[in-house]
């Protein structure tokens, strides 16, 4: 967990003797546009350019 303390992913609050972890709201943010950008097809994606094949 303190790596991701480091990698600035988690923070950590103590409360008593446990430790709590919570995901950060910019990790969350800048993980879900990297996930969006990799999923995103442009026109010059493959996968259009097969459809195009078999509709002709």
């Amino acid at each position: 967990m303190k790596i991701l303390q480091q990698a600035n992913i988690v923070s950590a609050k103590k409360i008593g003797k446990w430790q709590h972890y919570t995901l950060k709201d910019s990790f969350i943010t800048e993980f879900n546009n990297n996930v969006n950008t990799l999923f995103e097809s442009g026109p010059e994606c493959i996968c259009h350019c097969q459809n195009k094949t078999k509709e002709n």
